[in-house]
């Protein structure tokens, strides 16, 4: 499971997504480039809405690349989709998540 206990953070699966950002924004390309190279490293996860770690892969980006200064359009939008659709908290809910670990 991509998502374990409360925080962005709580499971392997985004710090293992965080460690993969760090490395890549370290190569010579454009932001694009990027983060097609990041999608790459988990096609199903950053391709898939219906994938468990679909939300967590998204909003770690959108996460590392606010907090690293990297401006991406194509990031800033897909965390935003995610979040004001509520996506993110469905997944949890699906997930079977407790009400007080989703507030």
């Amino acid at each position: 499971m991509g998502v374990v206990g409360t925080g962005l953070y709580s499971g392997d699966f985004a710090m293992d997504v965080r460690a993969t950002v760090g490395a890549v924004l370290r190569l010579p390309f454009d932001t694009d480039k990027l983060v097609d190279i990041l999608c790459d490293t988990e096609p199903s996860a950053a391709n898939n809405p219906s994938n468990e770690d679909h939300t967590t892969f998204w909003l770690v980006i959108a996460d590392q690349f606010a907090k690293r200064g990297v401006a991406c359009d194509r990031v800033c939008s897909k965390a935003l989709d995610i979040i004001d659709t509520g996506a993110d908290m469905a997944m949890l809910e699906k997930l079977c998540l407790k009400s007080a670990d989703l507030r």
